[in-house]
């Protein structure tokens, strides 16, 4: 087990990527918190890997504020006192063009994509730095890369930014001396 007694963080864990994410990381020996906006969701998978450390959280149907991430952050420590891997996998899918997208669907795919991955690790980093390690893990997409045809514009622009958001924060914490 490769990751007893380890500590996850998973966004997103309620289907899909953050879903398998979940499970694997449960039979590799973690303990998992899962959250997901759906809270049904997350409880469900959090009754599969019942007894193996699990422990869910439900958002809210908006994204958090700022207070509530960091309180998804404090739950890990309280819980367990580290934190050794986040999944940023949380993401809002309104596709829209730039002729469809309002102002509030900019907002939800901001918010939750890249806002989320950024605010979530700024409130892991404190417990790693602390511990001297850890592992930051933010799911982007091809359309992050590659432009999508026809009504992809806000989604491929959040997940540019988290593609680049991902560069510079392993340029500003991938060598940072631990301890």
């Amino acid at each position: 087990m490769r990751l007893k007694d380890k500590v996850a963080i998973v966004t997103g864990g309620g289907s899909g990527i953050g879903h398998q994410t979940c499970l694997q990381f449960a039979r590799e020996g973690a303990k998992v918190l899962v959250v997901d906006l759906l809270g049904d969701k997350a409880k469900d998978v959090a009754h599969q890997i019942t007894g193996k450390g699990v422990w869910q959280r439900r958002w809210r149907k908006t994204f958090p504020p700022k207070t509530a991430r960091s309180a998804l952050h404090r739950t890990a420590g309280t819980l367990w006192k580290r934190i050794d891997i986040l999944v940023n996998n949380a993401a809002s899918f309104h596709h829209r063009s730039v002729e469809e997208a309002t102002a509030a669907d900019w907002e939800t795919v901001l918010k939750v994509n890249v806002l989320g991955t950024s605010f979530c690790t700024k409130y892991a980093l404190p417990f790693m730095k602390q511990q001297g390690s850890g592992s930051i893990i933010n799911v982007a997409s091809i359309n992050g890369l590659v432009a999508m045809p026809t009504g992809w514009t806000n989604y491929s622009a959040s997940k540019a930014a988290i593609v680049n958001m991902s560069k510079s924060m392993a340029y500003d914490y991938a060598r940072l001396e631990f301890g």
